[in-house]
Order: C-alpha cells, then sequence, then structure tokens
C-alpha cells in the first residue's frame, strides 16, 4: 500500500558548556596557527571540548559564519571546500514526492510505475544556456523495465515531446539530461514528468523514493549524471550558476 512520508524538521537540543577563553596565537616566527591547549583536536579531549564550544555558539544564536569564525580563530579549524561551493536550492522549481501505482502483473510479480512531476513556478530568465536533469531514486535495489520523459513549455511555442534515452538507468532509479530551449517567455522544460516502470527484486520491504532536478544557467553545464542508493551525483562544469531540488519522499512496500 502506498504511503506518503513526510519531511519533518529535526531540532537538536544543544546543551551549554563553557570553554577556554581567548584566541590562538601563532607560534613565534612561524606564521602557521596553533590552536587553544584545550581545543587541539589533535587529542580526544580536544575534539571534544571543540564540539562542546560549537554547541555553547549555537546554543548562543551563532550562525555558520560565526561559527566558522571562532573555530578558525580558536582551534585553527577552516571549513573543508575541496568538493567545491555548497549547492543552492532550486526554490523556483515545484518538485512533488514522486508518486507510485501498481500497474499490472507479470509472472505472478507486481510491476510499478513511478512517475515523478516537475513545475517552474515562473520562467527562468532568458537566455537560460546549460543542461538542466531529473532524476527519481529509490534507496532500495529495484528491477527498471521501461522509462520515459515528457516536457513542454506552457505555451503553444513549446509543445509535449518525450523521449526514452535516458542518461543512467540502473538499479536505483533513472535519470535523464535536458538541454533547455527557451524564448522570452517561455521554455520547452518549464514543465514535465518522468515515468520509470520497475518490478521488486524479492522479498517484501519498504523502499523510499524521491526525485530530483538539477538547474544550470549561463555556461555552466552538467557532464555527467550517476545514481546509487544514496541519490543522483551530478557532474558540474563549474560551481556556480547551479541550483538543485530534492522532493519529499514517497515510500512504498513492494513484493507484498
Amino acid at each position: 500500500m502506498r504511503r506518503i512520508v513526510t519531511t519533518a524538521a529535526l531540532v537538536l537540543a544543544l546543551a551549554a558548556a563553557t570553554a577556554g577563553q581567548g584566541h590562538a596565537d601563532p607560534s613565534p616566527g612561524s606564521g602557521a596557527c596553533v590552536p587553544e591547549a584545550d581545543l587541539d583536536t589533535a587529542t580526544g579531549p580536544g575534539a571534544d571540548h571543540v564540539l562542546a564550544l560549537v554547541d555553547t555558539l549555537r546554543a548562543d544564536g551563532a550562525d555558520d559564519r560565526a561559527v566558522d569564525a571562532e573555530l578558525a580563530a580558536r582551534a585553527c579549524l577552516v571549513r573543508a571546500t575541496a568538493a567545491g561551493a555548497p549547492i543552492p536550492d532550486a526554490d523556483l522549481i515545484d518538485l512533488a514526492a514522486p508518486d507510485v501505482y501498481v500497474i499490472t502483473t507479470v509472472g505472478g510479480v507486481d510491476r510499478w510505475v513511478a512517475i515523478s512531476a516537475w513545475q517552474w513556478q515562473e520562467t527562468p530568465g532568458h537566455p537560460m544556456r546549460g543542461e538542466q536533469g531529473v532524476a527519481t531514486w529509490f534507496d532500495g535495489e529495484i528491477r527498471p523495465i521501461l522509462q520515459v520523459v515528457h516536457h513542454g513549455g506552457t505555451t503553444p511555442a513549446f509543445p509535449s515531446v518525450s523521449h526514452e534515452d535516458a542518461a543512467v538507468v540502473n538499479g536505483h532509479g533513472v535519470g535523464f539530461l535536458l538541454t533547455p530551449r527557451q524564448n522570452a517567455t517561455d521554455t520547452d522544460v518549464a514543465t514535465g514528468r518522468t515515468a520509470l516502470v520497475f518490478e521488486g527484486t524479492g522479498g517484501c520491504r519498504d523502499v523510499t523514493v524521491r526525485s530530483a532536478f538539477a538547474h544550470t544557467w549561463n555556461d555552466t553545464g552538467i557532464s555527467g549524471l550517476t545514481i546509487d542508493a544514496e541519490g543522483p551525483a551530478f557532474g558540474w562544469t563549474s560551481t556556480e550558476d547551479r541550483a538543485l531540488a530534492l522532493s519529499p519522499p514517497t515510500s512504498v512496500g513492494v513484493d507484498c
């Protein structure tokens, strides 16, 4: 039976704790940062004190920037950014939880379809270059049968089209890459749906299904896409001019 699982905010009760006073000083003549003695993360107690410091800062209302500044000054910790800038939310895109239906039984095995839909709230500025990507993924393994994507505009300028040439399809889902066409008032990816027909792989279990929509503009594109149980991983040609929307989850019992 289909069940929709709504997302919920997770509220952490952070306990206030005291930490050492003052700021880290560089060692004489070296220019290197030296952490305060009780905030040296090379030691177990130091790492514990760092966590207590973060708890205190958060409890006092500090945001990420304030926490980072304090950790840099006192514990010589610099936020790792090797993976690139965080991906902003694509807040102009409505992305609902996927709909999942039983459609038939083949050889005694239920066959299902997962439908993911997106809708732009407003047409992005012209021109919108770069690829767009849409994916549906499962945290448990399924057996894909076939897939299709439909997309079009909101005006007659871009009638709905469909195709089956997925960028990736495997036991954890499907993804399509789309190169948009656009005029001053519409785009051919303004609205769309994907469908993945699939079977279970045996055993009665729940799987969670979600969808994603990746949006790029200017000269940024998507160089690739992979999908596993953790979700889709988009290859970006730049850390600028990109955004990613993630849907709420749908939970469904397969092979039951």
